[in-house]
């Protein structure tokens, strides 16, 4: 009997292994099937991903449009436009190159504090959502400053270029001072500067200096002029139109809580028809001053220009002029209109004229000098005397304080006479955005 073989015997698993049909097409399906969730996964996100990519677009584009309103305000607040002391904002303001606006509220808070608010706003829609806004919100403290002119004498002129000539028909009582070449004709009671050379052919008391360092009066430009800076605020002039000048009160009081320096603006020319008496304010006319067979007065402000004249000063033969307190500031010529005889003009707080003044005056220009209380400038008391004939005010230059802002002038502790200014200090500062 034989011997079993148990390697005949083993069992070959290989040719046990029943056959599956169909197994390599299911775990192809299969695959398909994963790959299929995964790419519909991946296609269904892409909208999303598109629509947050341009929301976040669309919040930069309103973040610069809210930056564009709070640069503007700053702006506004350093120059605020004509006739605003402050800003008043904006609504709807476009911006080249954005597809939105921004609007901006200014909310007075008190004690020289805005809150500036900026909101930024897109014009369109993504995706059906509502537009983005984004919000910037800006608290700052505002201070005002003015500019002053180093007045060197009673009396300045600004004959450059060419040359002044000081008349004799006119009375100097005071110390005169030339930004230029001076002929003078004159008897000044006091001393004589130029920055120029100096013709004397009359009469000087006190000493005469050429090409001293003199500085130009400021050049100001009234015609814009509606607001100005006093105690660290903005205040608005109260601005009078020609055909209302002879409404004002024969005795006119200007001075007032919105207007502290009573600052009178005549927007045009200044005819006169009847006497005036302007107490304790400022007066400014933008055109020609036409007096005529009146009398004018002003007892303006200590260390302010009292009168300002922007066109010409015509008189005639009973022009009565008088300039009480503080100086007198003309940018052109004094003329005459018709026979003027008996013409009179006095400055009594001096005069600072930006053209020659007249060789013939039918009447009597007087010029007094700014007194003083020990050359403290910023407390001076105008007296309306200066008749006393002495040799020179002793004071040295006086700070005028300068309402408006100059093209050119002279300087005061390195402050042009061209103009004061605003200060914007940062407080607070905050951003916040809605869907």
């Amino acid at each position: 009997m034989k011997t079993p073989n148990p390697q005949l015997e083993t069992p070959n698993p290989k040719l046990e292994t029943p056959h599956r049909p169909g197994v390599a097409l299911l775990m192809t399906l299969a695959a398909v099937a994963i790959a299929f969730v995964i790419g519909m996964t991946i296609i269904a996100g892409l909208p999303a991903a598109s629509r947050a990519s341009a929301n976040l677009v669309d919040r930069r584009q309103a973040m610069y449009l809210a930056e564009s309103g709070l640069q503007e305000a700053i702006a506004r607040f350093h120059q605020p436009p004509p006739g605003e002391s402050v800003w008043s904002g904006v609504t709807h303001r476009s911006v080249t190159g954005l597809n939105g606006t921004y609007d901006v509220v200014i909310t007075d808070l008190g004690d020289g504090q805005y809150r500036i608010d900026s909101t930024g706003r897109l014009t369109h829609s993504t995706g059906g959502a509502t537009a983005i806004n984004q919000n910037l919100h800006l608290v700052i403290s505002l201070t005002t400053s003015q500019s002053t002119y180093l007045m060197p004498a009673g009396t300045v002129m600004n004959s450059s270029p060419g040359f002044a000539i000081l008349a004799s028909a006119n009375t100097y009582n005071t110390d005169v001072a030339v930004y230029g070449t001076v002929i003078n004709l004159a008897h000044i009671k006091g001393n004589l500067q130029a920055s120029g050379s100096i013709l004397n052919l009359g009469r000087v008391d006190g000493a005469i200096e050429a090409l001293a360092s003199i500085d130009a009066p400021p050049d100001l430009n009234l015609n814009t002029f509606t607001q100005y800076s006093y105690n660290g605020q903005t205040y608005q002039a109260q601005i009078v139109q020609p055909d209302d000048v002879k409404n004002l009160e024969k005795e006119f009081k200007p001075v007032s809580t919105d207007n502290p320096l009573g600052v009178v603006v005549v927007a045009g020319d200044m005819n006169l028809t009847g006497d005036l008496v302007i107490k304790g304010g400022i007066l400014v006319v933008r055109g020609n001053l036409y007096p005529g067979s009146n009398t004018l007065e002003v007892q303006g402000q200590d260390s302010y220009f009292s009168l300002m004249v922007g066109g010409n000063l015509y008189y005639n033969n009973s022009t009565d002029l008088k300039v009480s307190s503080g100086p007198a500031y003309l940018k052109s010529n004094i003329s005459p209109v018709g026979f003027s005889s008996n013409a009179s003009m006095k400055f009594d707080a001096g005069l600072v004229s930006l053209k020659t003044l007249p060789l013939s005056f039918g009447g009597n220009i007087e010029i007094n000098p700014i007194n003083t209380d020990n050359g403290d400038s910023g407390n001076n008391k105008n007296k309306g005397k200066g008749n006393d004939n002495k040799s020179s005010t002793g004071d040295g230059p006086v700070a005028i304080n300068l309402l408006i802002s100059g093209t050119s002038g002279g300087t005061s502790g390195g402050t042009s006479g061209g103009g004061g200014g605003r200060t914007v200090r940062l407080v607070s500062y905050s951003a916040s955005s809605q869907p």
